[in-house]
């Protein structure tokens, strides 16, 4: 899906504001409504690339690779305070992102996720003797801060334990193919979200910035990959 990867205007920055429309025997329109903008989704003749060209907007009759539409977006990106009252902040601890993942898994190190997770750094410690082998969570609310990623499971909007592990334990996040976020902590905690509707890659690039300060002032090397 187009609007896992544009997951903000790349003339506006608005974020989930991509609209896509298929269309038989014609290219497919994308559009954002926040500015206006609309595109015409093209494949390069003789290959499997793609281009967008812009045929409303700001930057009308614009016509370039998707991977520089990519770039635009990308242009410029930066951390913002949000509010929200459902979040359950601590005193003092500043929202950056507020989505929804329709599946949550919590779990060790296990078999059945070596290949999804083999690019992602060895854990320090040995898991703790009482982590349980998998944890099945289902749909959660998720709440990006300075501090945690704060899991709040159950259906949208629902009140319910809340889990979040500090970003400080944080040592690898990876995106796996369009759908899957997974993050690695210390002592073999992994976390792996499920996404269906809302973009996995919007969530590490707000991770990525968010765990820089971090990074650099524990002097601890925080691995991203993309797969």
């Amino acid at each position: 899906m187009l609007n896992k990867l544009l997951w903000r205007c790349p003339v506006c920055k608005t974020n989930d504001s991509i609209v896509c429309r298929k269309r038989t025997l014609r290219p497919d329109l994308v559009s954002c409504p926040a500015c206006g903008s609309a595109w015409l989704l093209l494949r390069v003749k003789g290959g499997t690339d793609f281009r967008f060209r812009a045929i409303a907007g700001p930057q009308r009759g614009a016509d370039r690779p998707l991977a520089a539409w990519y770039d635009a977006m990308r242009e410029g990106f930066a951390l913002a305070a949000i509010t929200d009252a459902t979040a359950p902040l601590a005193p003092g601890e500043t929202l950056y992102l507020k989505g929804h993942a329709e599946g949550l898994r919590v779990l060790r190190m296990d078999p059945r996720f070596q290949a999804v997770i083999a690019r992602l750094p060895p854990p320090a410690e040995p898991p703790p003797p009482d982590a349980p082998p998998l944890t099945e969570i289902g749909e959660a609310d998720l709440f990006l801060t300075d501090r945690r990623l704060i899991v709040r499971p159950g259906p949208a909007g629902a009140a319910g334990e809340i889990i979040g592990p500090p970003l400080a334990t944080v040592r690898g996040v990876q995106l796996f193919i369009d759908r899957y976020l997974i993050l690695r902590h210390e002592r073999r905690l992994v976390e792996m979200f499920e996404f269906v509707a809302e973009s996995p890659l919007k969530w590490q690039v707000y991770l990525d910035h968010a765990l820089r300060p971090i990074s650099s002032a524990g002097g601890v090397k925080i691995h991203m990959a993309y797969d």
